[in-house]
């Protein structure tokens, strides 16, 4: 085979196939290391959502270790997404560069995801909305370690964060609403004094007295 050719065939079978539970093709046919450029260095790029190499590092991390452990000598479950970059670049998988070592918060789901250019909140019957769903309900409960940092009590949009930045479910990122702005209003209390006028009712008892006229004896009236 021809330089070119092989090449072709490295990079068909080192693309990974979307879904947690399908395996990427090992690369196995050309062990290509480019020259390493140290970590923070100008030449150092750390992957973020929509970057291919973001893809392949959380596939990786999250099922490829697991289920090929053998196939990413030195890392273990624990290694940090910088080593798994550091290691796909060694290996010429994903476009991965030598990481930079600080893009944590430009990965994480709870980033302020407010002005991106595009993003829509899925509706009922939409596929997203069913990944996000069994994902909460579901996937979290039976399989953490694919989700985290999420956990069962992380929300919709989070979960919608994260199925985007790692291609599942044809997720956009959701279109967050701008916090709400506190705003302190002075709170008039107005007391009303309720008065009570106790009526008070005379009754008048008029008391009958009934005169039994008897008959007189002696000449007196008898009651």
């Amino acid at each position: 085979l021809g330089a070119a050719t092989l090449l072709l065939v490295v990079a068909l079978l080192g693309r990974p196939r979307s879904g947690f539970r399908q395996a990427s093709s090992r690369l196995s046919l050309v062990e290509s290391h480019s020259e390493e450029a140290p970590v923070g260095s100008a030449n150092c790029r750390d992957a973020i959502p929509g970057d291919q190499c973001f893809v392949y590092v959380m596939w990786a991390m999250r099922s490829g270790i697991s289920e090929h452990l053998d196939w990413y000598q030195g890392l273990t479950g624990q290694s940090s997404f910088e080593e798994f970059q550091k290691f796909l670049h060694q290996e010429a998988r994903g476009g991965c560069q030598v990481p930079c070592g600080n893009g944590d918060a430009a990965r994480s789901p709870f980033r302020d995801i407010r002005g991106v250019k595009k993003c829509s909140n899925p509706r009922p019957g939409d596929q997203c909305m069913e990944y996000v769903n069994w994902a909460r309900y579901t996937g979290v409960k039976e399989h953490p370690e694919w989700y985290t940092p999420l956990n069962a009590t992380s929300t919709f949009q989070e979960f919608q964060v994260l199925l985007h930045d790692e291609g599942h479910g044809g997720c956009d990122i959701p279109c967050a609403a701008a916090p709400p702005t506190t705003t302190v209003q002075a709170t008039t209390t107005k007391t009303t004094t309720v008065t009570s006028i106790a009526t008070t009712t005379t009754r008048e008892t008029t008391t009958t007295r009934t005169t039994t006229i008897a008959q007189h004896k002696g000449g007196k009236e008898e009651e």
